[in-house]
């Protein structure tokens, strides 16, 4: 069983929404607004051109897969700022 959040993340700043939480067989938690924040996420990554718009990954705890576009080494960097969180994605 377990209790994974996922986060659709910006890696060039860490900027982060988050997207609900895994158990056992199903998803729960997820934002009534979680469409308000992926607005926010892009309209922050259109406010950075001098950084790579095709730069995200998923973020999720304990998630055994690795590759480059999944991240399981993060922690919260900020607390939540509007509609969108900081993590830092430790060493990738």
């Amino acid at each position: 069983m377990a209790n994974n959040r996922l986060w659709l993340v910006y890696r060039p700043t860490g900027k982060a929404v988050y997207l609900g939480k895994r158990m056992a067989d199903g998803w729960y938690g997820v934002p009534d607004d979680v469409g308000d924040r992926i607005i926010a996420l892009f309209q922050h990554i259109n406010d950075h051109p001098e950084f790579s718009q095709d730069d995200m990954l998923l973020s999720m705890e304990e998630c055994l897969v690795k590759t480059p576009f999944v991240s399981t080494d993060w922690k919260y960097k900020s607390i939540p700022e509007g509609l969108l969180n900081t993590l830092d994605l430790g060493e990738l």
